[in-house]
């Protein structure tokens, strides 16, 4: 299964020197909600209980990923 969460876009937009870091954590923001969609759909889907464990940590750790840019861009403001 190949489903890209990042398309080239999104890459570019991460890493372009003409982005300041408010833009990237808006950004970065975006795409870990995009993950946690795409994880929950994952998970909702599935019927394999090991799976679904799998995707409930991915979600998690996406979480955290958002606390993470939350706290970075707190010190923004």
């Amino acid at each position: 299964m190949e489903i890209p969460l990042f398309t080239a876009q999104d890459y570019k937009e991460m890493t372009s020197k003409d982005r300041g870091l408010a833009e990237k954590l808006n950004k970065a923001m975006e795409l870990e909600k995009k993950g946690i969609g795409f994880y929950t759909g994952c998970m909702n889907s599935e019927k394999d209980e090991e799976a679904k464990e799998l995707f409930k940590t991915l979600i998690l750790q996406e979480e955290q990923h958002k606390r993470i840019i939350l706290k970075v861009g707190s010190k923004l403001v």
